[in-house]
């Protein structure tokens, strides 16, 4: 720690929101530092991630992005930052007490929205699934119904477990056009779909009937990113228990065991994969 940083000493146990922001446009003076044009994550403009130490760059430090972790929380920190990523969407697609909230998807992003849904108050939370593997993990989300998507017909599903609406939020964190479609025919009139998985870049666009957003009044948001207020949330969130990192931590390895974690994650055993110095 250079003698010019004075919040932070020596031994302090700390993470951030990875994506440091320019602190001087539009967006970085109204706190939505995520929105800023010129972001330089760590990882792609500043080396980190997979090693033993990370140099934070002064603008990280200095612009507000690293964060102290609570007394008490232990290695399960490094979940805030994936968390920290769902409050910011949550937010944006107003999650709120009473809801029925879907989640296409049960990666690890499936596995944290529908902990956070409920942390928000929602009532019923539905996830839907195709893989085997990951239909076998969402056991231990805490949803109340999980589709298999092989061999039950979604929308009919859903439709059917809130007696005909659809589902006041529909989130979809599976990275698939046919997801993102299908989530407008799920979500009740004067709902919410919240994209929250991005798209690969040149298979990004979509097939939809607009007379189904516009005589339903569907509301639609998208999520990118997050910010240090949106990390300590989730850090909040942990050190209360209204997140369980067991569901979502399903391996703890060695950096040294790096590609066994990798392959893990690429055969769908695995949610996320913490791994220890």
């Amino acid at each position: 720690v250079t003698p010019e940083v004075k919040s932070f000493q020596v031994g302090n146990r700390v993470t951030m929101a990875t994506s440091i922001s320019c602190g001087k446009c539009n967006f970085c003076q109204l706190g939505q530092t995520n929105r800023c044009s010129q972001l330089t994550p760590i990882s792609y403009d500043y080396p980190g991630a997979f090693a033993e130490f990370l140099a934070i760059p002064a603008r990280g430090i200095s612009g507000g992005f690293v964060v102290k972790v609570p007394n008490g929380l232990g290695e399960e920190a490094c979940l805030a930052e994936p968390i920290s990523c769902a409050v910011n969407a949550q937010t944006l697609a107003g999650v709120k007490s009473g809801d029925t909230v879907v989640v296409i998807g049960a990666g690890p992003m499936g596995a944290i929205h529908t902990q956070l849904a409920r942390a928000n108050g929602a009532e019923k939370i539905i996830v839907t699934q195709r893989s085997k593997a990951r239909l076998t993990l969402a056991k231990n989300f805490g949803a109340d119904a999980v589709i298999d998507v092989t061999t039950t017909e979604p929308v009919e599903t859903v439709k059917r477990l809130t007696n005909g609406l659809g589902a006041d939020v529909v989130i979809v964190t599976a990275p698939e056009a046919s997801a993102q479609e299908q989530a407008f025919y799920m979500v009740k009139k004067g709902g919410m779909v919240n994209l929250f998985a991005s798209l690969p870049k040149g298979s990004s666009t979509l097939q939809m009937d607009s007379r189904l957003i516009h005589y339903n009044e569907i509301f639609l948001s998208g999520a990118s990113d997050s910010t240090a207020k949106h990390m300590e949330i989730a850090l909040a969130l942990l050190s209360k228990r209204l997140i369980n990192p067991g569901a979502i931590i399903t391996h703890r390895l060695l950096l040294t065991d790096f590609h066994r974690g990798i392959q893990l994650l690429k055969e769908r055993k695995a949610l996320k994969v913490l791994l220890k110095p």
